[in-house]
């Protein structure tokens, strides 16, 4: 019983890592594209 709880605990922190993980992720992705497309159309504005 107690191997299985262990085993739970285990795959939820594994798991909320993961997430944590993924989530973070994301967001650094998402900001690049953001931080991209701003400096895009700075330079942009500039030529024109």
């Amino acid at each position: 019983m107690l191997a299985l709880i262990k085993a739970g605990f285990l795959l939820d922190v594994r798991h909320i890592a993961w997430r944590t993980f993924s989530f973070l992720l994301h967001l650094f992705f998402w900001r690049e594209v953001l931080l991209a497309s701003a400096y895009t159309e700075q330079r942009l504005s500039i030529t024109q």
